[in-house]
């Protein structure tokens, strides 16, 4: 699912996945599902950073 956000720091709309989405796929080990969420949000600039305790973090390439 694929929202656009206004970004309160920059006033600019920026895309953002739902990385919930991601979380549960990799949460039910379907790793190819969360692969091709991560690899849609690259081709748009986003990069996801996974860090310990299963939080996930994200910045624009």
């Amino acid at each position: 699912m694929t929202l656009t956000l206004y970004n309160t720091l920059t006033r600019k709309k920026e895309p953002f996945t739902t990385i919930e989405q991601r979380k549960e796929a990799r949460k039910n080990k379907n790793f190819a599902e969360s692969d091709r969420i991560r690899d849609q949000l690259k081709e748009q600039g986003i990069i996801l950073v996974d860090q310990p305790g299963g939080v996930t973090t994200w910045h624009r390439s």
